[in-house]
């Protein structure tokens, strides 16, 4: 059993190292506005935008491999909470894939030939701000998907209770980046210090998993915190 959760854990890690990867290019390359770079150095940046997508594609992958091999740990435990956040995380990975679509079509204006006009840039920012919006409302699912995951530690003895308290803390902070963006616009520094819980939570999870692992001393135990 720990040994696989330690698998989860090695999956988990890979999850968010290739998803800050991609977000750090992006947040780097994709610079418009009033400190926008100038277009010429976004169109030589189109390599590393296509490794942002591919970072991007591998970071579903982890997720969902996450998600898969603690399902298989914990449905014995709780099998309608482990299948709730296995299937919150397809609902996310599922939005996130389509919204690479949006990521795509940034790379695809930049590179055309054909696309020689003064707009350009505007259309850029248009697929980049769809992106960022497709990001935050599969955001809502990946939020979602910690919350059942941390009842069912706070219910069973597999990690100390504080880590499902986190969890749970940690779907809110990941939700209120999601409703401060479309509810108050440009007022994004208000969902900060929520989503700095959810990092916390996360890479707490995360560490855990890796050098812990989840603890289940039996199958009696296993019925027993079971619905």
């Amino acid at each position: 059993m720990k040994k696989n959760s330690r698998l989860s854990g090695f999956f988990y890690l890979g999850m968010i190292l290739f998803g800050v990867f991609a977000q750090l290019i992006r947040s780097n390359v994709l610079v418009f506005g009033d400190n926008a770079k100038p277009f010429e150095e976004i169109v030589g940046s189109s390599v590393l935008l296509r490794l942002a997508l591919m970072s991007d594609l591998a970071m579903m992958v982890f997720h969902l491999l996450t998600a898969w091999v603690l399902y298989t740990q914990l449905k014995n435990i709780n099998k309608s909470q482990s299948l709730l956040f296995l299937i919150l995380t397809i609902v996310s990975v599922a939005i996130m894939s389509v919204n690479m679509l949006n990521h795509i079509a940034i790379i695809e204006i930049i590179t055309a030939d054909y696309v020689k006009f003064n707009d350009t840039i505007m259309i850029s920012q248009f697929f980049a701000n769809l992106h960022k919006y497709g990001y935050l409302i599969a955001q809502v699912y990946f939020g979602l998907w910690l919350f059942p995951l941390g009842v069912i530690i706070i219910k069973s003895k597999i990690m100390p209770k504080y880590f499902g308290i986190m969890l749970i803390a940690a779907t809110f902070g990941a939700l209120s980046e999601v409703f401060v963006t479309f509810l108050f616009p440009g007022k994004d520094f208000i969902a900060y210090p929520g989503l700095i819980i959810a990092m916390v939570g996360e890479f707490s999870l995360c560490f855990w998993l890796l050098f812990k692992g989840i603890s289940i001393e039996n199958e009696k135990e296993q019925r027993e915190v079971s619905e």
